[in-house]
């Protein structure tokens, strides 16, 4: 077995990195997953709250520690790690991030993996903060290699046999025969228990660009990254060894090598344009892939599959962009702000769905974080799985109620209906019933509705008793029977969603009721499911896992 405590710490040897390639060759079994991904495959938990933000650093470093989060990747821990070495007795899950200039790598531990999070060493003084900490120097390692003081992020963790590998970037430059290179690399490290990941260990050899998000396919690793990819570790028993001449010249040749005369991610979408943070999940000779795009307005996740079959990796190919699974919604994700271009470098307080990545539980569940406002928190989706299986239903009755002298009329067959806090015929509400989703219990359950305008204020969901689109008026319209369940601040044309979750489980063996109405005298406009379009009718989701 591989001891980084004794031999990280001295010269890599050939045969030190052969043993690490032993055990990191074990560590990805390919998985299955659904064939494609699309918007009604995906759905948010933790009551659509982001599950890592700001107000969880101490108050002291909300301003510096705090105020960017970003490049989520998730593990569970295995069973080698005693309870005792754990980050806390409860920890089943660590989820490992960034800060897109920050000094060190981030975790949270968690016991499940969509919700109660805790950070971990956020109070640490500098050099011990989270698990792995360049403590505002420089960090010399093996080889003469120095990585000047600048920032470690896009963490990329994998369980490989009985360590932890961690693929991070360096912000640049390093130094290496007096001299310095000054882009961001791709470096790697190790742990035994996924806490302490030593600057000192991190081994002499660059990989490639930032942001590596690695896989394997016919036992050998390959990575996506910031600038594309895929790139291809140099053999299959030894990823990361040096070979003959390597540190020969005044800079160090990235290890992992492109393909041949082409870069299958940046070829498929234009120059001023690319894929910037991605997620991966292999299945069979099949990558799913999902990522976001820079200079999209405004930036959201994409689903596409790559094929994996032809042996060789130069001619592998995708199609972007692919389906879109997911773009922010009105609150934290900030989908409520006007869309514009995304830029290079860090981004907070904008609408923009940021660094994907999937993650498959022992289970076979599957889950999606990402960055949501740019970079400022991260939130958690399921994704469809033989676990979770995720249902969406258009409505079959809705309509607008009116009072004043329009109380006694029926609005069913109109494709718009308008809310409104008003009084007399100023007091509308828009009415919803969707069919029973079983007598399963309900993880997650969201009300999604478009809005075909650009409107203000925020807008309230209820539970309501039964009523019939033919025959609802605003004389005969049923009372809330519920406390709110749900506000989103409008202010974008598109979908909301609204988490009702606990409401639909309390209807299980019933149709579900909603009404909706506005927190402003204002009209705002909701599409029907009497509109043209059928991607834009009301619609309920739900995921239930067996």
């Amino acid at each position: 077995m591989f001891n980084k405590k004794s031999l990280l710490g001295v010269k890599v040897r050939a045969e030190v990195v052969a043993a690490l390639a032993a055990v990191t060759a074990a560590g990805f079994v390919s998985q299955p997953a659904s064939a494609q991904f699309d918007q009604n495959d995906v759905i948010r938990l933790n009551n659509s709250n982001p599950i890592i933000q700001r107000s969880m650093f101490p108050s002291n470093r909300r301003n510096s520690d705090g105020n960017n989060i970003d490049g989520p990747s998730m593990v569970r821990i295995p069973s080698f790690v005693a309870t005792r070495n754990r980050a806390n007795s409860n920890a089943r899950y660590y989820l490992y991030f960034g800060h897109h200039d920050g000094d060190y790598i981030r975790m949270a531990w968690s016991r499940n993996p969509d919700r109660g999070f805790t950070l971990y060493d956020a109070s640490a003084s500098v050099g011990d903060r989270g698990v792995l900490d360049n403590n505002n120097t420089n960090v010399n390692i093996d080889e003469g290699i120095q990585l000047r003081r600048n920032h470690f992020a896009s963490p990329d963790v994998h369980i490989e046999g009985r360590e932890f590998v961690m693929y991070f970037h360096h912000g640049g430059p390093y130094r290496f025969n007096g001299r310095d290179t000054n882009s961001q690399r791709t470096f790697v490290n190790t742990s035994g228990d996924g806490l302490e990941f030593r600057r000192g260990d991190i081994l002499p050899v660059q990989l490639g660009p930032s942001y590596f998000k690695v896989f394997e396919n016919r036992g050998r690793k390959y990575a996506v990254h910031n600038d594309g990819g895929p790139v291809r570790a140099p053999s299959n028993n030894n990823p990361f060894r040096a070979p003959g001449g390597y540190y020969n010249g005044n800079s160090l040749p990235s290890l992992w090598s492109g393909q041949s005369g082409r870069n299958a991610l940046r070829d498929a979408v234009s120059d001023s344009r690319r894929v910037r943070h991605s997620g991966v999940l292999t299945s069979g000779n099949n990558l799913r892939l999902f990522y976001s795009i820079r200079g999209d307005s405004p930036e959201r996740i994409f689903f596409s599959n790559m094929s994996l079959s032809n042996t060789n990796f130069s001619n592998w190919t995708v199609r972007i962009p692919g389906n879109e699974i997911l773009r922010a919604v009105g609150g934290w994700e900030e989908g409520q702000r006007t869309p514009s271009p995304s830029v290079g470098g860090q981004q907070t307080n904008v609408n923009q769905l940021r660094d994907p990545d999937v993650f498959q539980d022992d289970d076979g569940s599957l889950y999606l974080y990402y960055s949501g406002a740019g970079e400022e928190a991260i939130g958690v989706a399921a994704l469809q799985s033989s676990r979770q299986r995720i249902t969406s239903r258009g409505a079959t009755h809705d309509a607008e109620t009116r009072l004043g002298n329009q109380s006694n009329r029926n609005f069913r067959s109109d494709s718009i209906m308008t809310i409104a806090n008003g009084s007399g015929t100023s007091a509308r509400r828009g009415y919803f019933r969707f069919p029973t989703p079983g007598s399963a219990t309900v993880r997650a359950a969201v009300l999604r509705l478009y809005l075909p305008n650009n409107e203000n204020g925020s807008m309230d969901v209820y539970g309501t008793s039964n009523f019939n689109e033919a025959s609802i008026t605003g004389n005969n319209q049923p009372r809330q029977t519920t406390a709110r369940l749900d506000r989103v601040p409008l202010g974008f044309r598109g979908f909301y969603e609204l988490d009702v979750t606990s409401y639909v489980n309390s209807q299980r063996n019933n149709n579900v009721r909603f009404f909706v109405r506005n927190t402003n005298s204002n009209g705002v406009q909701i599409l029907t499911s009497e509109n043209g379009n059928r991607s834009r009718v009301p619609g309920l989701k739900w995921m239930i896992r067996p």
